[in-house]
C-alpha cells in the first residue's frame, strides 16, 4: 500500500497542503483550548490508497486539539510520530466519520510553549445501514449505522434480550455473506461480514424476548406488561428513544454501575433479590446511572405484600441512583446504602406511591430539582453525614398515605429554596404519637419535624343495623371500620324462611340521608358475606321471605293414627286423594 508522508512545517499561522477537498482538517480553538494564532486548514482527497498527514504546530500552555468533519465517509485514527522528540496525536481508538458530522480528534495537553505533532491516517470508508423497511434493526442491533474501511470485519452484536428472525446483506445490489454466532455468556447473537468497497444495506427483521408479567401500583391494582428478563449480565439496560420494561426474578448480582439508555421500568418478581453491590463490596460509583441520557426509572413488585415482594438493594461508595429523569416507586422493596454519596438523586421529580424505601446514605436521602411526592408504603429517608433526609431544590413536598400501616420517617428535612412548602395531602393527617398534623398544618411546622416517624391517622366509619330483623337476623364483626378495612356479615334465617335481600349502603354522617345504594358484597360460605369499607358511614338492611318446599328431609308417622296419608310435600291428604301418597313411611300408588 502506497503511503504518502507530508511534512508541514509550520506555525499554526500558515500550513502546507498536499490534497484537494473534500476533507477538512480544522485545528482551532476549543471551549476549554487556546490557539496562540488563529485558525489552520489542512483539506485534501485521499484516493484509495492511504495518506499520512504530518503537521508541526506551535501551541501555547493549554494545548489545542483537532475537530475534523467531512462531506464523504472515512477512518481516521493515529500512529505514534515518526520524529523523535516531538508529541504525536493520541486519539486512543479509531474513530468513525460520518459524512457531515463533526468530530474531536484528540488534545494535545502541554506544559508550555512548545511544538507537537499532528499525526493522523485517512482510509476512505463505506456505510454499513439497513432498508426503509427494516430501519426496526436499528433497535435490536448495534452499533448500526456503521462505517467500515474495505476487508475490515464488522461485528453487529443483538440487543441483550432481543431475538433476530432474519438477516440479509446486500452491496451495490449483490448478497453478502453474513456469519451467525452465539455469545456462551448470555446466549446473545452476533452477526459478520467482511467490507467489501461499497456501501452494505440490512434487510431483516427481529423482535424482544420479552414475556407478559404482572405487576400492581400503590393502590395494589393488578396490571400486565410485556417485560425483558434481566439476567444479572447487563452494564447498560434500555435503548435510546424507547421505554423499556424490564423483570427481575431470582437472584441478580451486579458487581459495577447499572446504566440507563432510556426511560425504564423494573418489575420485582415475588421473592427477588436483586443486588448492585453489596455491604462488604459496594460498587466503585453509582448505583444506578442515567445521568447522560434524561432517563427516568420506575419500580414495582408483584404485590403490596412486604413479605413476598422483590427486594432491589443498592450498595455503594457514591450515589445510589442518579438520574437526568423522574424516579417513581409504586411497590416493591427497595434500600439505598451509600458510604460516601447521596440516594435517590431524580434531576426532576420523586414519587413513592407503595411499597417499602429505606435509605441510609452519608450525603443527601432524596435529593432532586422537582417536586417530592410521599403519598403512600414506608418510607425512611436519612442522612448519616451532616446533610438532609430531604432537599428539593426548586419543587414542593407532599405527604400523603393509602394504608393504615404506612409510615414515613424523615431526617434533617430542608426544603432547599425559599418558595419550596411541604403540606399534607387534603381529608388526611398523621401523629408522631403526640401530635397530630393534617392538611391545615403550616410548611414551617412540617419542615421542622427531623427524625420522627409520621404514622397515618386513620379515620373509621360507623356500621349501623336495626336492633332487629323480621323472620333473620343479621350479624356485623365489628361496629366501625377505616377506609378499605374488610368487613363480614353473617346471615341467620329463621326456620322456614331464606335471605331475600341484602343492602350495604352509604349514609351521609351529618344529615344520615343515602349516598350510595349498594356496596358490592361478596358472598362467602355458611351465610357470610364480606365488603370493603368505604370512606363513610354505612346502614345494613336485609329481608327474608318463606323458603319454597321441595320435598322433606324426615316424616313422622304417628302409629296411633296409621291411617294418615301424606302427598310428596308432607301435606295430610283425605281418604279421597288418589295417586302417590306416603302411608306409614312409605310410597304407595292410591287407585
Amino acid at each position: 500500500m502506497k503511503k504518502v508522508l507530508l511534512i508541514l512545517v509550520a506555525l499554526l499561522t500558515t500550513a502546507m497542503v498536499w490534497a484537494k477537498d473534500p476533507i477538512i482538517l480544522q485545528m482551532g480553538e476549543n471551549e476549554e483550548f487556546e490557539i496562540s494564532a488563529g485558525v489552520t486548514t489542512l483539506s485534501f482527497t485521499p484516493e484509495e490508497t492511504d495518506y499520512y498527514v504530518f503537521s508541526s504546530v506551535s501551541t501555547v500552555a493549554h494545548g489545542f486539539c483537532i475537530n475534523v468533519w467531512t462531506d464523504s465517509l472515512y477512518e481516521i485514527y493515529s500512529e505514534p510520530a515518526p520524529i523523535p522528540n516531538l508529541h504525536g496525536c493520541n486519539l486512543g481508538y479509531p474513530k468513525k466519520l460520518i459524512a457531515g458530522q463533526t468530530y474531536l480528534l484528540g488534545i494535545f495537553p502541554q506544559q508550555s510553549d512548545v511544538t507537537a505533532q499532528a499525526f493522523v491516517i485517512v482510509s476512505k470508508g463505506y456505510l454499513v445501514s439497513t432498508d426503509a423497511e427494516s430501519e426496526g434493526l436499528n433497535h435490536l442491533l448495534e452499533p448500526l449505522p456503521v462505517a467500515a474501511y474495505e476487508g475490515q470485519e464488522v461485528r453487529l452484536n443483538a440487543m441483550p434480550g432481543t431475538v433476530i428472525d432474519n438477516l440479509t446483506a446486500t452491496a451495490n445490489g449483490e448478497p453478502i455473506d453474513i456469519e451467525t454466532s452465539f455469545n456462551t455468556h448470555d446466549g446473545s447473537s452476533a452477526f459478520t461480514l467482511i467490507m467489501p468497497a461499497a456501501d452494505v444495506t440490512l434487510s431483516g427483521s427481529g423482535h424482544l424476548a420479552t414475556n407478559e408479567v404482572n405487576y400492581v401500583d400503590g393502590d395494589g391494582t393488578v396490571h400486565t406488561a410485556n417485560a425483558l428478563p434481566l439476567t444479572g449480565n447487563e452494564s447498560t439496560i434500555g435503548m435510546e428513544g424507547e421505554e423499556r420494561w424490564y423483570i427481575a426474578d431470582g437472584t441478580l448480582n451486579y458487581n459495577q454501575t447499572l446504566t440507563l439508555k432510556s426511560d425504564v421500568h423494573i418489575i420485582l418478581a415475588n421473592g427477588a433479590v436483586m443486588n448492585i453491590g453489596t455491604e462488604t463490596e459496594p460498587v466503585s460509583g453509582l448505583g444506578i446511572d442515567g445521568s447522560y441520557t434524561e432517563s427516568s426509572l420506575t419500580i414495582y413488585g408483584q404485590t403490596l405484600d412486604d413479605d413476598i415482594a422483590g427486594h432491589l438493594n443498592i450498595n455503594t461508595d457514591d450515589d445510589c441512583i442518579y438520574i437526568d429523569g423522574d424516579y417513581a416507586q409504586h411497590s416493591g422493596n427497595v434500600t439505598m446504602n451509600s458510604s460516601d454519596g447521596a440516594g435517590a438523586c431524580p434531576w426532576y421529580n420523586f414519587t413513592f406511591t407503595g411499597g417499602t424505601l429505606y435509605i441510609a446514605v452519608d450525603k443527601n436521602a432524596i435529593y432532586n430539582g422537582g417536586n417530592v411526592d410521599i403519598l403512600g408504603g414506608k418510607l425512611s429517608a436519612v442522612s448519616t453525614g451532616y446533610y438532609y433526609g430531604i432537599y428539593t431544590y426548586d419543587g414542593n413536598v407532599t405527604l400523603g398515605w393509602k394504608n393504615a400501616d404506612d409510615e414515613i420517617t424523615i431526617s434533617n428535612l430542608t426544603n432547599g429554596g425559599p418558595i419550596c412548602t411541604m403540606k399534607i395531602v387534603e381529608g388526611q393527617a398523621f401523629t408522631d404519637g403526640q401530635n397530630i398534623y393534617d392538611s391545615t398544618t403550616s410548611s414551617d411546622v412540617l419542615w421542622a419535624l427531623t427524625n420522627v416517624t409520621l404514622r397515618p391517622v386513620v379515620p373509621t366509619f360507623a356500621i349501623n343495623l336495626p336492633e332487629s330483623f323480621e323472620n333473620g337476623m343479621v350479624i356485623c364483626d365489628k361496629t366501625t371500620a377505616a377506609q378499605g378495612e374488610t368487613v363480614t356479615l353473617t346471615v341467620t334465617p329463621n326456620k322456614g324462611y331464606e335471605l331475600e335481600t341484602l343492602t350495604v349502603a352509604t349514609i351521609d354522617a351529618t344529615s344520615g340521608a343515602p349516598l350510595r345504594a349498594n356496596i358490592d358484597l361478596t358472598e362467602g360460605d355458611n351465610g357470610t358475606y364480606t365488603f370493603a369499607m368505604p370512606a363513610a358511614p354505612v346502614t345494613v338492611s336485609a329481608t327474608f321471605k318463606k323458603s319454597t318446599p321441595t320435598g322433606f328431609d324426615y316424616l313422622n308417622i304417628n302409629n296411633s293414627n296409621s291411617n294418615q296419608r301424606y302427598n310428596l310435600m308432607g301435606i295430610p291428604l283425605g281418604k279421597d286423594y288418589r295417586g302417590i301418597v306416603i302411608e306409614n313411611g312409605k310410597k304407595i300408588l292410591v287407585k
